[in-house]
């Protein structure tokens, strides 16, 4: 807690010369000198007690310059007076305790027709003290004088519940009888940009609802008047010193919001006890947007702990916006008393989040592009109907075709291609090393409309399968070896022989090297691998016209499928071994 002034070092609190009680003990601080009243002092009280009385009672104890007639309290009223009261005794450090004596009161309540039409409450102080012949105060007594307006303002003063007119009304008068005066009269003024209600309940200037609290500039009087211990300690006029923070860094990720705590803005404060009560946007971030309430935050805006607490204050980034120091905005905080000298930042760090895409043609032919947000996303790519183009580009996608004559293309990363129905081409160039999976079902690449697929990597060594694509048919089984076959004869071809599912053929009935296949025998081999290759799921390759075709028996829709530009030396399910096709 900063000290000032205090009465233990340069006010001497005992003894009290007579001079002194017209002397007001000044902060330096207009924030709280232009609230301090120079009438009735509660620290002067002697005999010396932390005990206050107040009372309802109308018959007793009252001014001789009240206003009259005078009206006892509503029971609305008295719980009003009494919340009020209870809170004051928490702000103070004064013990303050009904009595139904107006005797023994130090604070009356009362309501009458208060004078002028535009008066809803009053509150009159007065003291009387005595002194011995050294001008030493011997006894000092005061009282404080509250009434509501019953005539003009008694709509909204005869039930003053919290967060009414009334109550504020009410609250402001108990303001006056702690010690506090208007913030625009007297020597002492605040300016006229902090004259308001947000600042100070002495105001006139309402802005916002009706308060239900002393705002930052009477807490921080009431502050320096009592010290939060009450009367007659060491701790009254005390300034209160303005919190502190530090700047803050947040991470979270892509597409996610951020809610903000009390904990988020690293409150500071020398005076103990002190507490995070709000905190003020100073500036809003160019970046993404602050949400209170799921409303868009104003500079200037003040937000409570309480609504912290609530989970009410959050950060909202742009739609798959991402990026180191994404975001930044500035911010105060604030005691309850005042708010910190300057502004803090806030630095908001956004992590990327890969955002895949799962895109649907339609049945006309469509081009659909993966990676449209995030470079190598993991894509699923559907054409549907009509000849589409699919390209995944980055990232491990899947391209569905679907109907008709389409065109893959998986670009980088481990993509699986499915052309579906039709006559559909694949790309599977790429420029870094990953496995593709050409994926392909009974119906789907007929031997009269077989699919072509470009960039097929087959198989480069026994020690790797870095990169080697895969032909995935409805079946894996490979057609068993056999050194002569004399098969059916279709055209020229008459026999076959069969080394690791690579299939060769001869021209005469008993094979004894492999013929010459040339473009024109293309059909004739279709014929011939149909007529002889005949167990189910049965599987070859072979090569003409500088690439090779993969054929598998699955009855009346065997499969061929062509991989262009490419030589094999056989098929196998690893992968390993130079020139093979992996088959899964």
């Amino acid at each position: 807690m900063a000290t000032i002034t205090t009465q233990e070092s340069t006010y001497k609190l005992r003894p009290i010369i007579v001079s002194e009680l017209s002397v007001t003990q000044y902060s330096g601080d207009i924030k709280i000198d232009a609230l301090l009243e120079t009438g009735a002092n509660w620290n002067f009280v002697l005999p010396e007690h932390n005990t206050l009385y107040y009372t309802f009672d109308t018959q007793s104890g009252t001014s001789p310059s009240a206003p009259a007639p005078l009206g006892t309290f509503n029971a609305a009223q008295m719980i009003a007076a009494r919340t009020i009261m209870d809170y004051a005794a928490k702000i103070t450090g004064i013990h303050f305790i009904e009595t139904t004596n107006g005797n023994a009161a130090d604070f009356h309540f009362a309501t009458s027709n208060l004078p002028a039409n535009s008066v809803a409450g009053l509150c009159q102080t007065t003291y009387a003290y005595s002194y011995n012949a050294n001008n030493t105060v011997v006894d000092y007594q005061a009282d404080a004088y509250i009434y509501l307006d019953n005539v003009e303002f008694a709509y909204e003063n005869n039930k003053p519940n919290i967060g009414t007119g009334g109550y504020e009304t009410l609250l402001h008068e108990v303001g006056h009888g702690l010690g506090l005066k208007h913030s625009f009269e007297g020597s002492y003024k605040l300016p006229v940009n902090q004259d308001n209600t947000n600042n100070t309940l002495m105001s006139y200037h309402a802005v916002g609802a009706p308060k239900t609290t002393f705002q930052p500039y009477d807490l921080a009087a009431l502050k320096w008047i009592y010290g939060g211990d009450g009367l007659a300690g060491k701790g009254h006029y005390l300034a209160n010193a303005a919190p502190t923070a530090n700047a803050q860094k947040i991470s979270l990720q892509e597409d996610r919001a951020y809610t903000f705590k009390v904990g988020s803005f690293g409150f500071r404060d020398l005076n103990g006890g002190d507490s995070l009560q709000e905190i003020q946007i100073s500036s809003l971030p160019k970046n993404g947007m602050l949400k209170f309430n799921n409303t868009p935050v104003k500079v200037d805006q003040i937000i409570t702990a309480s609504a912290l607490d609530n989970g009410d204050l959050d950060f909202v980034p742009a739609a798959n916006a991402h990026g180191n120091d994404y975001a930044k905005f500035t911010f105060k905080v604030s005691d309850g008393m005042a708010f910190s000298n300057t502004s803090y930042k806030m630095t908001i760090t956004v992590a990327s989040v890969r955002d895949d895409l799962n895109l649907k043609g339609s049945a006309a032919n469509d081009k659909l592009v993966g990676d449209r947000i995030d470079a190598n996303s993991n894509d699923n790519l559907s054409g549907l109907s009509g000849n589409d183009t699919l390209r995944g580009l980055g990232g491990n996608d899947t391209l569905l075709g679907g109907k008709g004559n389409d065109f893959l293309v998986g670009g980088a990363g481990k993509d699986i291609l499915v052309g579906g129905l039709g006559k559909d081409t694949y790309d599977l160039t790429e420029t870094f090393a990953a496995t593709d999976t050409v994926r392909i079902a009974v119906v789907d690449s007929p031997v009269n409309g077989f699919d072509k697929v470009n960039g097929f990597k087959l198989g480069a060594s026994s020690a790797s399968i870095i990169g080697v694509d895969k032909l995935d048919l409805v079946s894996h089984h490979i057609a068993a070896n056999v050194m002569q076959a004399d098969g059916k004869d279709v055209g020229l071809i008459q026999s076959h022989h069969i080394a690791n599912g690579l299939i060769s053929f001869d021209n005469v009935d008993k094979y004894t090297g492999a013929m010459l296949i040339t473009k024109a025998d293309f059909n004739s081999v279709l014929d011939y691998l149909q007529a002889n290759i005949v167990g189910a799921g049965d599987t070859v390759a072979f090569n003409v016209g500088g690439s090779a075709y993969v054929f598998q028996q699955n009855g009346s829709h065997d499969t061929l499928v062509q991989l262009v530009g490419d030589t094999v030396s056989g098929l196998n399910v690893t992968g390993t071994g130079a020139g093979v096709v992996w088959l899964v």
